[in-house]
């Protein structure tokens, strides 16, 4: 065989050896993922008030809403926050296993939210039991975060003022069984929880403290609120309260 022919062959061996070799990397290449996607199924309740009251989440839960108007949101866009009127304005949503949480399941709750008067308590988002399961609201001139019973709670330190827009999110994180506020993406507070916390029937309701008599309502506006079944991280809310370039 003469040299040309030689050096045609070892050619001819080297592309089959690097032909192999990118066949063999893309078998074994983890598959890409779709962390849209994953965000898309944590995301377990989404309320925009965008001249509409639904679950605009890809598990659509029914709400029933009571006396509930729409206003300008913080952008100054008409009929896309909810206004809520202090005597009779709630809504109520259908829960199913999805908003049943309990001890093993973290979740967050997140959302914009302009108070005419911070002088009455009333909720974000609250879980209807005795004892109510979770809550999420304003409490005690603070904005609280509770599972099941009074012992497992944690209070912002920021007061809020009449008038403005806040965002404010509030995290229970299982694996560190730690409960956390924070306001406008910014940690506020943190506390362990002292006691587990099991799953109980009922449905959610926002706008209001309680069933029983007396009734607080929400004198003022909620928009955009959110329930994840993870915690998010500090990035993620930072994400959403600086979304469509508020405050940047």
């Amino acid at each position: 065989m003469n040299s040309a022919r030689l050096r045609l062959l070892l050619i001819f061996l080297c592309v089959l050896m690097l032909v192999s070799c990118q066949q063999k990397s893309e078998t074994n290449a983890l598959p890409a993922i779709d962390n849209e996607s994953t965000d898309t199924a944590s995301l377990v309740l989404h309320l925009p008030f965008d001249h509409s009251i639904r679950d605009s989440s890809m598990y659509g839960h029914h709400i029933a809403p009571h006396q509930i108007e729409f206003t300008k949101d913080r952008f100054g866009k008409a009929d896309c926050a909810a206004l809520y009127n202090g005597h009779n304005s709630w809504l109520e949503i259908n829960a199913d296993s999805l908003l049943d949480f309990h001890d093993r399941q973290s979740f967050t709750i997140t959302a914009w939210v302009k108070s005419d008067r911070f002088t009455i308590d009333w909720s974000i988002i609250r879980k209807i039991g005795d004892p109510v399961q979770y809550y999420f609201g304003y409490e005690d001139d603070r904005i609280v975060l509770g599972l099941d019973r009074e012992e497992s709670r944690v209070y912002s330190r920021t007061t809020l003022f009449p008038d403005t827009w806040y965002f404010v999110a509030g995290i229970y994180d299982a694996e560190r069984m730690q409960l956390s506020v924070y306001v406008n993406s910014l940690p506020d507070a943190q506390s362990p929880v002292l006691n587990l916390f099991k799953s109980k029937p009922g449905n959610l309701e926002t706008g209001r403290t309680s069933t029983r008599t007396p009734v607080y309502y929400l004198d003022g506006v909620l928009d955009d609120i959110r329930v994840y079944n993870r915690p998010l991280s500090e990035e993620e809310l930072r994400e959403l309260y600086h979304e469509n370039g508020w405050n940047l």
